[in-house]
């Protein structure tokens, strides 16, 4: 993790409610505040330029401009200096919103994938596939993300739970839980406070737990043993989650190959299973045409 980041995950606690408000703008603003002058990024943040000089002493640099330095070089490792400038800005409305969707998402998954921590990647691994039970939760717009890692890792592992909390707290959900299980999180802005809370509870009963996020300065990041982050902007309503989508594709992927010897003999038992069942459409079904 960049410096910049493992800063401001270490510190945030201890910063001035004024500060913690420019280290929140600076995260969401990167592409911005790599060339806007202190007292700018103060104005957007709502508060004095002082704060702002404030803040980067308080993380350890000599001042603004060496903290915006540092921005400057994570940010060029992810797009060029034009694209920097550019920032972006939203398309006008006669522009093809199809493109503009789709252009976002490659854009957004590709700087997902740059700004991929590959040692916490590797530990997440590593915690997932030596946990005694694996434990997933992720609500309202996470809860997609939350059902399908469950049911993936279900597929290779045996050993997984999704927490669903449907309809509030249910701590049967997490009796099972203990030292030696993993406990991972989904969650980005606004961030669910019933997954919050069962998160802590996991790390206080002795969990490790994993967050897949948006930024160091999520509530889940500054509490989780591990961190994965996607990036999740949007010029529409709904934030774009593809980015962590894949993340989690990457990690069932990982884990599967890891294991491809057992996944297979649980996987030909499953299509037994599948088939006693009737769980699937036959063939001769599957090639029926229309409505009899």
């Amino acid at each position: 993790m960049p410096k910049f980041h493992e800063q401001l995950k270490d510190k945030f606690d201890t910063l001035t409610k004024g500060e913690r408000r420019v280290a929140t703008y600076l995260c969401s603003n990167y592409y911005k505040a790599a060339f806007m002058p202190a007292a700018a990024v103060g104005k957007e943040a709502g508060v004095s330029e002082t704060t702002v000089i404030r803040l980067a002493t308080a993380l350890g640099y000599s001042g603004f401009s060496q903290m915006q330095s540092e921005i400057r070089e994570l940010l060029s490792r992810e797009r060029t200096i034009h694209k920097l400038q550019q920032g972006l800005s939203r398309l006008g409305p006669e522009e093809d919103l199809l493109a503009q969707s789709f252009t976002k998402d490659i854009d957004n998954i590709q700087s997902t994938y740059r700004r991929l921590d590959r040692e916490q990647f590797r530990l997440v691994l590593e915690a997932i596939t030596t946990a005694g039970k694996v434990f997933v939760m992720g609500l309202r717009a996470s809860a997609s993300l939350a059902h399908y890692l469950s049911y993936a890792l279900g597929l290779v592992l045996g050993n997984t739970h999704i927490v669903r909390m449907l309809d509030g707290c249910h701590p049967e959900e997490l009796s099972g839980l203990g030292p030696g299980d993993v406990f991972f999180a989904i969650a980005f802005p606004r961030y669910s406070l019933d997954t919050l809370k069962a998160f802590r509870w996991a790390k206080r009963a002795g969990a490790t737990t994993v967050a897949l996020t948006d930024s160091p300065l999520s509530p889940f990041a500054r509490d989780s043993d591990y961190q994965l982050y996607a990036v999740t902007e949007s010029p529409f309503l709904l934030d774009s989650f593809l980015p962590a989508m894949a993340v989690v594709q990457a990690i069932v992927a990982h884990v599967w190959f890891s294991r491809k010897e057992g996944t297979f003999d649980r996987l030909k038992r499953l299509e037994t299973i599948y088939a006693d069942l009737g769980i699937f459409c036959s063939e001769e079904e599957s090639q029926k045409g229309g409505i009899s």
